[in-house]
């Protein structure tokens, strides 16, 4: 499901706006899917993590 809706951003933000005003009637299980396809859209599914790099940046 969380997949489809990062896929459907207008679907999405209906929902969210859904969850912000109606989060009881909605149930926590869908509001938790909403927020992590809105995850999903912002971050893309990069799977790397931060590496520190060895020299530090001369500012």
């Amino acid at each position: 499901m969380v997949v489809e809706l990062a896929a459907n951003p207008e679907r999405l933000n209906k929902l969210r706006h859904q969850c912000k005003t109606e989060r009881s009637k909605l149930g926590e299980v869908l509001c938790n899917r909403a927020a992590e396809a809105t995850r999903k859209r912002f971050y893309g599914d990069v799977q790397t993590q931060y590496t520190i790099p060895k020299e530090s940046p001369n500012l």
